[in-house]
């Protein structure tokens, strides 16, 4: 008989530091509502939660016994039960819509590309709680070093939960981690705690910091470039306050940010250019292989999720100036009647670029670093710009402090790797 002999039980106190987009295929509200439960609460389900976990361990050793399986006649039940995310302070969670188009190769709008999602911003404080049962017969690694590594690389950013993901959302931070374990000789003390385990477990008794001390191995090089705005930035949405401006800058929690599909867009199309001012031959299949694709041709969909991770930035110290605009006839230069509208723009502040770039067993990322590199370098000396508006002025950037790297990194080597990839 395979017994259990021991029970583990771990809560995480997190808190949203980037918006969060899981959708429950509902579009009342816009085409990706978040998903919420029968009383309109929203939540994350635990079956994203341990799907994020399960991608991240990904084909080690141990996969099968720690999430179970199922192969024709053979299978496991999973070892590791991880329970559905509520939030905190329901009544302060906020939520927003987030608009968006997809652009063709040339950076132009494509049929039918306008659409939008609902979030839950920044600032919201929930628990992931997960229970362990261990038998006699498992072979798994310690169930507790899995977890700390776990929750080691959610606070380094390495795993990061819902959608759009690469693109800045699904950001956790830690605050606190409990854990407790019963073996099967301390009965007594498991059922009392089992009376309320979710709010037991939240005592000063099992409470520890060892998974801040653990040794990630790190499956994303990270780079985090400091940047100054020199002038004002747009990055539009529709003002929803009564009374307000026609548009807005984007905010989350009323805070001015860059979006990290705003950072990518502007990214991919200069490697793009540089790859063809480099005499690159085979530029579309790189930036296919390094930023991700959907095709939806012929009734079948192709995709490739991208190499790269870019987070959505906040603008710290900027003003927001509202101002008051004509559309211009670009034939006769004159106003157009009924085309005044009012915008609320953003100037000055600093921001942080933040990319992380996922590593490969051959070092083929390194080329993709190289390119990266020239791109970061176009940004810092204001060679392309963010966002609506570039044409007069808006949306540039400058360097603020030397970039920063979270592994050692010769640029040389990248440069070379970069020229070896380009036919």
């Amino acid at each position: 008989m395979n017994k259990i002999v021991r029970r583990e039980y771990y809560a995480m106190d997190v808190v949203l530091v980037s918006p969060l987009c899981v959708s429950g295929g509902e579009h009342e509200l816009t085409d990706a509502d978040v998903m919420r439960d029968y009383e309109g609460t929203p939540f994350v389900p635990g079956t994203s939660l341990a799907g994020a976990f399960r991608n991240y361990l990904g084909k080690k050793k141990g996969e099968k016994s720690v999430f179970g399986y199922a192969k024709e006649k053979e299978g496991m039940m999973s070892s590791l039960y991880v329970s559905d995310m509520y939030f905190e302070n329901v009544d302060g969670v906020k939520t927003s819509i987030r608009d968006g188009v997809r652009l063709g190769e040339d950076k132009i709008v494509l049929d039918g590309g306008k659409f939008d999602r609902e979030i839950v911003e920044s600032g919201a404080r929930g628990t992931i709680y997960i229970e362990a049962i261990l038998r006699q017969n498992d072979t798994m690694d310690s169930v507790y070093a899995m977890i700390e590594q776990w929750a080691a690389a959610i606070q380094k950013g390495e795993i990061l939960f819902g959608g759009k993901k690469n693109r800045g959302f699904g950001r956790l931070k830690i605050h606190h981690f409990y854990t407790a374990s019963f073996g099967a000789e301390q009965k007594e003390k498991w059922l009392a705690f089992m009376e309320d385990w979710k709010k037991a477990i939240k005592n000063e008794e099992y409470l520890t910091d060892n998974w801040k001390d653990t040794d990630l191995s790190a499956k994303y090089v990270h780079i985090s470039v400091p940047l100054k705005l020199t002038g004002g930035i747009s990055i539009r949405r529709y003002s929803t306050r009564p009374n307000g401006a026609d548009y807005e800058h984007i905010t989350c929690n009323g805070v001015p940010v860059v979006p990290g599909s705003s950072w990518n867009g502007v990214i991919r199309q200069d490697i793009k250019t540089l790859l063809r001012d480099m005499g690159c031959n085979n530029a579309a299949f790189l930036l296919h292989t390094w930023f991700g694709f959907v095709d939806e041709k012929g009734g079948k969909k192709n995709a490739k999720q991208s190499e790269v991770v870019i987070a959505e930035g906040i603008l710290e110290n900027s003003v927001s100036i509202p101002m008051t605009r004509n559309k211009i006839n670009r034939f006769s230069q004159a106003t157009i009647d009924g085309a005044l509208y009012s915008e609320i723009s953003y100037f000055g502040g600093t921001t942080r670029l933040e990319i992380s770039v996922k590593k490969d067993a051959n070092k083929s990322y390194y080329a993709l670093l190289g390119a990266l590199i020239l791109a970061i370098k176009d940004i810092q000396r204001g060679y392309v710009s963010v966002g609506g508006q570039t044409a007069i002025g808006r949306g540039i950037f400058a360097a603020e402090q030397e970039i920063i790297w979270s592994e050692e990194i010769a640029e040389e080597e990248c440069m070379t790797a970069l020229y070896a990839v380009m036919e």
